[in-house]
């Protein structure tokens, strides 16, 4: 069984001529409202992959609240635990311009109020991985992870967002990580900042992906656009060649 733990949003996504500069207006003629959240699409895809999926969020007692559960129910995800708080649900608007590229902006809302106790003990066991992300707060998540190995679960993050670091919350963030995290999926950007360096180690990043591997003892997933992805486990490497 999948548990994702995350964050749910409304995407209002608009097709712009070009990106707006500090202090402009740019007219579109329309938009459109999609279910998004790097939690909500987590459980999606788990779902339409096959997996048993449960999803443990939170929305506005709102119309787009109603509509994020809807798409759960919708995509054969458990929803029962996806609940309302006192916030709105989250938003994220998206401009896209003519050449694919976007600037988001994310109000994150209702996601705010997420609680690692939102999740029952006697859901974590054996048999179950818990996925999370950064889109709800990181505290909450690192603990919720750690309950979950404890229990005998596997814990698995998506560091993305990734959060500006200096070195020493970069230290912090990998201590934590290695504490909680069975499992870790980056790309190359948010794999660098965790160890504070550049990103390019290696060249295609099987290098970085094989370092944080053994630095933080964990499983580490590591996307690349694309090249595809790759993957370390102890002395165990992986690559993936992305689909045409």
């Amino acid at each position: 069984m999948i548990l994702v733990f995350g964050s749910l949003n409304m995407d209002l996504i608009m097709r712009v001529p070009s990106l707006p500069r500090p202090g402009e207006t740019v007219l579109c003629p329309s938009y459109r409202t999609l279910p998004g959240g790097k939690g909500n699409n987590q459980a999606v895809a788990a779902a339409r992959a096959g997996a048993a999926t449960a999803m443990v969020g939170r929305v506005g007692d709102d119309g787009f609240g109603q509509r994020l559960r809807a798409n759960l129910t919708d995509n054969g995800v458990d929803a029962a635990g996806v609940t309302a708080g006192a916030n709105p649900t989250g938003i994220a608007t998206i401009a896209v311009d003519d050449r694919a590229e976007n600037c988001i902006t994310v109000a994150s809302g209702a996601n705010l109020e997420l609680r690692a106790e939102d999740v029952a003990d006697a859901t974590l066991r054996p048999g179950v991985t818990v996925v999370a992300q950064m889109e709800v707060p990181l505290a909450e998540t690192l603990a919720l992870l750690r309950r979950a190995r404890a229990a005998g679960a596997r814990a698995l993050l998506n560091l993305a967002p990734a959060p500006a670091l200096d070195a020493d919350a970069a230290v912090h963030l990998a201590t934590a990580v290695a504490n909680s995290v069975d499992v870790l999926v980056v790309n190359e950007l948010e794999g660098a900042a965790l160890v504070g360096g550049a990103a390019g180690t290696g060249g295609d990043g099987l290098a970085l992906c094989h370092r944080l591997a053994a630095d933080l003892g964990t499983a580490c997933v590591m996307t690349l656009g694309g090249q595809g992805a790759v993957a370390a486990d102890g002395g165990r490497l992986w690559r993936v060649r992305a689909l045409p």
